[in-house]
């Protein structure tokens, strides 16, 4: 009788003990998991055990961590869209804000020839570059989807260059930079495609002024 007490009274103790194991990995595991729905990713299951607990564990760390990578990739793509907005709208307002007072200016009609040319001009090129805005908006879709066009010619460099130039002169002239081409040697002709080629080029020099 009194071995059999002793016998039951380790039992039940070895169950409680076995118990325990299995129920404290559990409890942190729903802890964790509980932080984890809560909006703590950096959330860990910290306990260490083993078999069948231990790659339970595992398993909850390895998705938590894929789970905090996803979010902060997600999080970086939308601080990305809202600079690309932010940067798309500074772009097209500048132009318009341009052509909206120049096209004042003539209204008024009090500008000689000369004056009244180089306003016209100076519009034309900030339509230019407000095409140029939505052709590379439009580009971007081409380029990822692998259906962008691209067609060969012989293309004068140096012609080009001038197109740029005039393009951009106004922003130039806007932030007092003084736009020099200089063109004292010959430049060969390239084999490009001549629109998207003037839109690199307008855009290096854009993005220096």
């Amino acid at each position: 009788m009194i071995f059999s007490l002793i016998a039951l009274l380790l039992a039940v103790a070895s169950a409680a003990i076995i118990a325990r194991s299995i129920a404290k990995p559990i409890h942190h595991l729903s802890n964790a998991s509980r932080r984890f729905g809560a909006g703590d990713l950096s959330t860990r299951a910290s306990f260490k055990s083993t078999g069948e607990m231990e790659e339970l564990r595992a398993s909850f760390n390895a998705m938590a961590a894929q789970i905090e990578e996803r979010e902060a990739r997600l999080k970086e793509l939308d601080e990305l869209k809202s600079d690309f907005v932010s940067s798309v709208s500074h772009e097209m307002r500048t132009p318009l804000t341009t052509i909206k007072t120049l096209t004042r200016v003539l209204l008024r009609g009090e500008l000689s020839d000369a004056e009244r040319r180089e306003y016209l001009e100076t519009i034309a090129a900030e339509c230019d570059r407000q095409i140029d805005l939505v052709l590379n908006l439009l580009d971007l879709s081409r380029i990822e989807s692998g259906t962008f066009p691209v067609s060969l010619t012989r293309v004068d460099v140096a012609e080009l260059m001038q197109t740029c130039m005039v393009i951009e002169q106004h922003s130039a002239d806007a932030r007092r930079h003084e736009l020099i081409a200089d063109f004292s040697r010959e430049i060969p002709a390239a084999w490009a495609d001549r629109l998207a080629l003037r839109r690199v080029l307008c855009g290096l020099v854009e993005n220096a002024i």
